[in-house]
């Protein structure tokens, strides 16, 4: 789910703070939480359906522990033949998965996603060894955020004191 405006703000307002002290702000910050997910043996049709219901681009690909096993974009649909809708998710989905803890700095997980040219990166946490998905963070987090924070003389996007 998309978080709103105001926790958007109040976001901002507390990374601002910690950015003028030289400090990070943690990606945990800035995902989201409520992570919409498909199970490694869903189908393609069944993220296609997902795709549109929930109006995403990415879906991240588990197994029963909650562990990552790929990423399936929008894009990864161009690649599906035909009436290829009934194969594995896992047929198709990116298995290198870039990923970050949730108390990575937000730079670094932006610096990564340039770098690699990635528009998703599912944020993690480490328990007893593992690692459980707990959010993710798009390109689109980090538009909201700069749209949410940025003063403009035009008026369009101004932040509120």
């Amino acid at each position: 789910m998309a978080q709103t405006s105001e926790q958007m703000k109040r976001f901002w307002k507390a990374a601002k703070i910690k950015i003028d002290k030289h400090q990070c702000a943690p990606i945990s910050s800035l995902m989201t939480h409520e992570v919409i997910s498909l199970p490694r043996d869903g189908k393609l049709h069944e993220a296609l359906r997902i795709f549109r219901e929930h109006r995403l681009r990415h879906l991240v690909v588990v197994d029963e522990q909650q562990q990552i096993c790929g990423v399936f974009t929008k894009r990864d649909l161009l690649s599906v033949e035909g009436a290829g809708l009934n194969r594995p998710i896992m047929s198709v989905a990116n298995e290198e998965v870039y990923r970050a803890d949730q108390s990575t700095c937000i730079r670094k997980v932006a610096e990564m996603m340039l770098d690699h040219k990635i528009g998703c990166v599912p944020i993690t946490q480490s328990s007893a060894g593992k690692e459980s998905l707990v959010g993710i963070v798009t390109e689109s987090d980090f538009v909201r955020a700069f749209a949410m924070s940025t003063r403009c003389s035009c008026g369009a996007l101004v932040e509120e004191q």
